[in-house]
């Protein structure tokens, strides 16, 4: 997937999670929200000295894996509850 595999994985589902649509309805939304994820890791490397020394594909790493386990989670939770 690539070094920035992430914001593939997590723009998707923010995007359900803000729209509750039709997976057919989402692929603009998702789209630029990709965009806006990954727009704003590499503001981050450039003007924030604590990330100028990291890669961008490690910095989405850091932003997705959280936010994947999470959506992960409480998507358990719905299917039990």
């Amino acid at each position: 997937t690539g070094t920035i595999g992430f914001i593939g994985l997590i723009a998707p589902h923010f995007a359900r999670i803000l729209l509750k649509a039709r997976p057919s309805q989402l692929y603009l939304t998702s789209s630029l929200i990709g965009a806006l994820l990954l727009l704003m890791a590499d503001l981050a490397i450039l003007y924030i000295p604590l990330f100028s020394h990291i890669y961008i594909g490690t910095l989405t790493a850091l932003i997705g894996a959280p936010c994947l386990i999470w959506m992960l989670l409480t998507q358990q939770r719905k299917i039990y509850d």
